[in-house]
């Protein structure tokens, strides 16, 4: 399986051209980076691909077994809301959204993946309110989400934004578990990521929007 993206273009209008005919492909167990400045288009591509954006021209569709798909499953971790209830607790969180996938919840394999992520009290993971937790537990806890996720891709915008360095090494840690699982991840970041560059290996590699307009 791969994702295709072809000739794609987006604008806020004739003065705002943020991409124009930019094409990619990403095929299963590999990560794409995605780079650039502020303002550059990083999310808006994210967005994009994760459904929540129109754009003005191309096309992007997954293809499997000689068979393309305009429609596929996909989590999309955004940079700014984590797709989190803050009323419930972190296991609630993550009941229900894998609930609304159709995955079976295991709690010993929640709670195993939860003490991984430094929620070692049972309390905290399992009834306190999710309002109460730090930005750095938010954004661990929708990392969580995303990773425990079947869906063959993967959207991460600024996975690392609030997590600590200990949090940040079992970042890459599991990035490459979801490539062993053969999942497609594209992820964007202010700084460029060494893992991905490997990765990609001899794919593509996006530093800046400027280099991607050029590949066909």
């Amino acid at each position: 399986m791969k994702l295709c993206v072809k000739n794609l273009s987006f604008s806020y209008g004739f003065y705002s051209q943020l991409f124009d005919h930019l094409s990619f492909e990403v095929e299963e167990g590999e990560c794409l980076f995605i780079g650039g400045a502020n303002g550059s288009g990083k999310t808006t591509l994210l967005r994009i691909l994760a459904g929540l954006q129109d754009f003005s021209s191309g096309n992007i569709h997954v293809e499997r077994a000689g068979k393309f798909f305009s429609r596929f499953p996909r989590e999309y971790l955004q940079t700014e809301s984590n797709g989190l209830f803050c009323h419930l607790s972190a296991f609630q969180n993550l009941r229900f959204w894998l609930d609304t996938q159709g995955q079976k919840v295991n709690l010993d394999t929640l709670s195993k993946e939860a003490c991984e992520w430094g929620f070692t009290n049972p309390f905290v993971f399992k009834s306190l309110a999710v309002k109460r937790f730090s930005t750095g537990m938010k954004k661990k806890l929708s990392l969580m989400r995303v990773f425990l996720s079947e869906a063959p891709i993967l959207l991460l915008d600024e996975p690392l934004n609030g997590l600590d360095e200990t949090s940040c090494h079992l970042f890459f840690k599991k990035l490459e578990q979801l490539k062993e699982r053969k999942k497609i991840i594209i992820l964007s970041s202010h700084g460029r990521l060494g893992l991905c560059e490997k990765v990609i290996s001899h794919k593509l590699f996006l530093s800046s929007f400027e280099e991607a307009r050029r590949v066909e």
